[in-house]
């Protein structure tokens, strides 16, 4: 029988070990979300042991953890990246128009100020990282954007719906890029002057603007890359450069 000395001496290594199969799990989700690791992706424990040097271990319990999150699926023993699917999208952008316009009008009708002033600064912070062409910082700073909107509204009950839905929203979506992704900053900063000036009516539809573009901007870049992906009818080739004339 263990005596409570041995108990107390085991400690450190289940917090030692909790530490590791946290990293791992944050890590291997951030893979997912941001897109290092594509749906449809395997999965084992042994690659991704390699990837962030662990044992199979923690890399176990982090891919039970991402399957709950529904971030990870199984076919028989098989693990992959799980993919959203169309309806699954669908379902995000309304769950978005439902949350998204009442938090701005929250927040224009009584902001929280000290998350209002961190909103302020990821704008500007996106504006320029928009003029260097630094689209990972945009990506991070889109996400913040959202997230401080609805903390900005000081709902606690927006929040908590929103708070599982953003890590969905970012997986979903991939970033925008060109004109797409400056019109989204342009739509940011729009909605967050009428916050500041508290003009409810007018941070709300922005923000139901804001969400229906953004829908707008998805379904065109799907079919885009829909089409690209299909192959070209047989007997036709690809144009090219005319040589010769």
């Amino acid at each position: 029988m263990s005596q409570p000395a041995d108990a107390w001496n085991q400690i450190p290594d289940l917090m030692e070990r909790g530490s590791v199969r946290q990293h791992v799990t944050a890590r291997l989700r951030d893979d997912i979300v941001h897109g290092r690791l594509r749906p449809g992706a395997r999965l084992t424990e042994a690659s991704l042991g390699s990837r962030y040097f662990v044992s199979r271990t923690p890399v176990r319990d982090a891919l039970r953890t991402l399957e709950e999150e529904g971030l990870v699926a199984t076919a028989g023993a098989r693990r992959y990246v799980a993919r959203l699917g169309r309806r699954g999208t669908e379902e995000l952008f309304d769950l978005r128009a439902a949350l998204e316009p009442r938090a701005a009008g929250r927040a224009a009708e009584a902001p929280d100020l000290t998350v209002l002033r961190d909103l302020v600064a990821v704008v500007s912070a996106g504006e320029h990282a928009l003029a260097r062409g630094d689209l990972d910082e945009v990506a991070v700073l889109n996400t913040r954007f959202h997230h401080g909107l609805v903390q900005a509204s000081g709902s606690v009950v927006l929040r908590d719906a929103h708070e599982p839905l953003a890590l969905r929203l970012t997986w979903a979506h991939p970033r925008e890029a060109g004109a797409g992704l400056a019109e989204a900053w342009t739509e940011h900063r729009r909605i967050l002057d009428a916050v500041v000036t508290g003009d409810v009516a007018t941070a709300t539809a922005r923000a139901a603007a804001h969400v229906r573009a953004c829908r707008t901007r998805y379904d065109v870049r799907s079919a885009t890359t829909a089409r690209l992906a299909r192959p070209a009818p047989r007997g036709l080739r690809p144009l090219g450069p005319v040589v010769g004339r």
